[in-house]
């Protein structure tokens, strides 16, 4: 047992340290922006609308950074899904929740 520790502490300290660097996780809701879009232009968009809420309240929560009062201005649903149309539009191809969390870090400042 004596070996053991001083052993296993060499094996660790010899390990490579890896920085730290952003993954992509997958979420349960696989959407992307030309469904956000359409969906918004056919009013059956409440179930996307519901997974950002959700989305960004989980970040929030998460990270513990205030995301609909980033900076004593507070926001709206309307005015995120406004900003989700617009970016949509013009990246049409991206999933929705890689929208939200650009979203996310833009309004609340966190840097991940």
């Amino acid at each position: 047992m004596r070996r053991t520790i001083p052993f296993v502490a060499a094996l660790l300290w010899a390990m490579p340290l890896q920085a730290a660097e952003p993954h992509s996780v997958s979420t349960m809701w696989q959407v992307d922006c030309g469904q956000w879009v359409t969906g918004r232009a056919e009013a059956r968009s409440l179930p996307n609308e519901r997974f950002v809420i959700g989305l960004l309240d989980g970040l929030s929560l998460g990270h513990f950074v205030e995301f609909w009062k980033a900076n004593g201005a507070s926001t709206s649903p309307d005015a995120v899904f406004l900003w989700l149309d617009n970016y949509c539009k013009a990246h049409p191809l991206d999933n929705l929740d890689h929208a939200v969390v650009d979203l996310y870090m833009k309004r609340s400042g966190w840097k991940g």
